[in-house]
């Protein structure tokens, strides 16, 4: 958008008491231009709706005491409620359930780490619980993340279903099977809902257990560390690297990984992740854009680089390999030759194998020399942030889309 449609848009979501969208929009501007005036005032603004003066103090002192006159106190009944349940919580032990978003494995893993990012600046044990929404969950089992991980707060998990209902915030998982299905997933606060709940919601609530079932990233969390915290001044490459560091993967995972570097071993390596599928959905010139990895690998190929090959379609498997020949070396993996996603198709059978081949995948690619991918797609965007060095070594083709807020998300 341009700035006049990103001003447009904060004007029209504070006037429809979109919160998450205005927040999410002045942080957008802020990136771009960290002492905007405007922007300073809205995270002043709810900042102070949600109960924390210290952080309401710092974006009001930069954007000037007047600046919150101009915006408009919230009217939409939901909201209201909402914002007037906002407080500290009892000196207690606190939990946060993290629940699995539903969608592809690591934009799920993402998802995980902005809630490990909320629970630490909360005060709260996490517990990721990746249930019946979880399309990684095999049949018979309630939890798919510890059999990928080492699992997170899993033995509080018993004990944490039963809370009385009183005690769980957002008041719609009160009595209900919190590894079940999606509840109110889409109906926003201003809406009249509970769903949509981004981390400005769950940032300050007296509950014992908080209920994380919608996305929240890691970058949405970094304007609210506090000064002085451990994070503050981080990079966000070095919070993500940090968070994943206690993710051991299971030993298949571990194998997978050992099998393909010891294949590699004493070659120059390029990883190389060409999306397809379900892909096209979202990026309207995917095969455009995809046009552009031959003449990069030719040229890796030219100067002796092993090719690391990361792809969810199996023609493309198909026509690199039939180019480029022993160059080529990938995963013997569950692959899709529709525009369906495999994780969407997969049967229950299969969902543990998939998930172990794209952990894998990332993994080994990010052990390599260098590394092409797309950044509209979680794989390309977990490899750059775990590759070591620095952007000599990688190239993305978009943007790592988990640098910056997902402002779609919130937009009705």
């Amino acid at each position: 958008m341009t700035s006049e449609q990103v001003l447009a848009a904060l004007d029209q979501a504070l006037a429809t008491d979109n919160l998450s969208l205005a927040e999410a929009l002045a942080q957008e501007i802020l990136s771009i231009d960290p002492e905007n005036g405007l922007a300073c005032a809205v995270m002043a603004h709810i900042a102070g709706l949600i109960g924390m003066g210290e952080a309401s103090e710092r974006w009001l002192a930069m954007a000037g005491p007047s600046a919150l006159n101009a915006i408009p106190a919230p009217a939409n009944e939901q909201v209201c409620r909402l914002l007037e349940g906002c407080g500290p919580a009892a000196d207690e032990e606190r939990f946060l359930i993290i629940r699995a978003w539903g969608y592809g494995f690591w934009a799920d893993t993402m998802h995980v780490l902005g809630g490990l990012m909320l629970a630490e600046l909360t005060g709260r044990i996490p517990c990721v619980l990746w249930g019946k929404n979880s399309l990684f969950l095999p049949e018979g089992e309630e939890n798919a993340f510890p059999l990928f991980f080492n699992g997170i707060g899993s033995e509080f998990l018993s004990l944490l279903k039963v809370t009385p209902a009183d005690r769980i915030f957002p008041s719609k998982w009160g009595g209900k099977d919190i590894g079940g299905d999606a509840i109110d997933p889409t109906c926003a606060p201003h809406q009249g809902g509970e769903g949509k709940l981004g981390a400005i919601w769950l940032l300050n609530r007296p509950e014992r257990v908080i209920v994380s079932d919608f996305f929240i990233g890691v970058a949405d969390l970094v304007p609210w560390i506090p000064a002085g915290h451990r994070w503050d001044g981080e990079s966000l490459d070095g919070i993500v690297s940090g968070l994943m560091a206690d993710f051991g993967p299971n030993w298949r995972i571990r194998d997978a990984v050992t099998a393909a570097v010891e294949e590699l071993s004493g070659r120059k390596t390029i990883a190389v992740h060409v999306r397809g599928s379900d892909k096209g959905v979202e990026v309207s010139q995917l095969d455009e854009l995809n046009t552009h990895y031959p003449a990069i690998v030719e040229q890796a190929v030219d100067h002796g680089y092993a090719v690391w090959l990361m792809t969810d379609t199996e023609q493309v498997v198909e026509a690199f390999r039939t180019r480029f020949g022993e160059a080529i070396h990938c995963l013997d993996a569950l692959r899709t030759s529709t525009d369906t996603g495999v994780h969407y198709v997969a049967a229950p059978k299969d969902r543990l194998r998939v998930g172990e081949e794209v952990i894998a995948d990332v993994l080994i690619g990010a052990s390599c020399d260098r590394f092409v991918g797309n950044g509209a797609s979680a794989p390309s965007c977990m490899v750059d942030f775990l590759m070591a060095g620095d952007d000599t070594r990688k190239h993305l083709f978009l943007p790592n889309q988990f640098r910056r807020r997902l402002v779609s998300l919130y937009r009705d």
